[in-house]
């Protein structure tokens, strides 16, 4: 097998970032498969696991999303408190070892949730320095006909409103697409989202190492699946 590629994504709360893992999955595209999925905040999960569930009966991996929110506070504590003390890193670093194991099997290794470049090492240097991978960003729009007007999906809290600009002025890859709940067709929709997911694996499989080498701060792609 060749080199397996990195992928690191990132966007505001609600971009897409889970759909379009979730596209890359079942592309026609093969030239992503085999591919693993990986969550930086599966690992705070985790950890926060036997607390909650034991102080509070939730299931923070199937529970609801009312009671989610109930416990997010504590998730969110904790999160930000073993990041403080580890300068960013301690749950990325937690992923390493899977990752460089999974690498052995899998053609494309995707992190489903990048968010943070606060400290000089983070979550964007670790994917893009410690693991030669690349960071996409998502953004997602609607188009408000009525007055012809571009409305971007905004950030979920004040964390996402500071963080989110820096992550995607570090990216490899952006993709901007249209919020296509207007559409009920589950199969029209996949296939409208899916054109990004082939422009995307074709900047992957072509040029991505390339402009890498050329400098891939500059380098920015957008898509528009219309």
């Amino acid at each position: 097998m060749k080199k397996s590629n990195v992928i690191g994504l990132s966007g505001v709360a609600g971009s897409g970032k889970d759909l379009f893992c979730d596209l890359c999955m079942i592309t026609k595209n093969t030239s992503l498969w085999p591919l693993k999925s990986f969550s930086i905040a599966g690992k705070l999960k985790e950890e926060c696991f036997d607390f909650i569930y034991n102080k509070y009966g939730i299931n923070i991996n199937t529970c609801s999303w009312e009671e989610k929110n109930a416990v997010r506070k504590i998730l969110v504590a904790h999160g930000e408190i073993k990041r403080s003390q580890s300068r960013g890193s301690y749950w990325f670093d937690k992923l390493t070892q899977d990752i460089t194991e999974a690498k052995e099997k899998y053609k494309t290794i995707i992190v489903t949730d990048v968010r943070f470049a606060e400290y000089e090492y983070d979550e964007v240097q670790w994917i893009r320095d410690s693991l030669d991978g690349y960071l996409v960003h998502i953004s997602k729009f609607s188009i408000d006909e009525n007055v012809g007007l571009m409305e971007v999906h905004q950030p979920a809290n004040s964390s996402e409103r500071e963080n989110d600009p820096k992550v995607a002025s570090l990216s490899d890859y952006q993709i901007e697409w249209e919020n296509l709940s207007y559409i009920k067709d589950d199969r029209e929709k996949e296939n409208k989202l899916s054109k990004a997911i082939d422009k995307f694996s074709e900047w992957l499989q072509y040029r991505a190492h390339a402009n890498k080498l050329a400098g891939r701060k500059s380098k920015k792609t957008y898509v528009w699946p219309k």
